[in-house]
């Protein structure tokens, strides 16, 4: 895992989880495991377990042009750190 941990890029998004890379590069290598089991643990039960992780606010910022016209929008999505 940390051979794993120490490939990823840095300054870039970050996944799934939203966990960055420079987060989990400075974790302590006692803490390695642990987290591991937690991201197992969310990709095996998404529905019982770590619902913050899934929930998330959309919003709409309006790009360019007619305002009425729904295609001028993007969404936006906010969650909590």
């Amino acid at each position: 895992m940390e051979a794993c941990i120490n490939k990823l890029k840095n300054n870039k998004a970050p996944g799934e989880l939203g966990i960055p890379a420079e987060a989990l590069k400075a974790l302590m290598s006692e803490a390695i495991e642990p987290l591991t089991a937690l991201i197992q643990l969310f990709w095996v039960d998404r529905e019982t377990v770590f619902t913050e992780w899934q929930t998330a606010q959309l919003k709409w910022l309006f790009k360019k042009g007619d305002r009425k016209e729904a295609t001028n929008y993007r969404g936006l999505v906010l969650q909590d750190a």
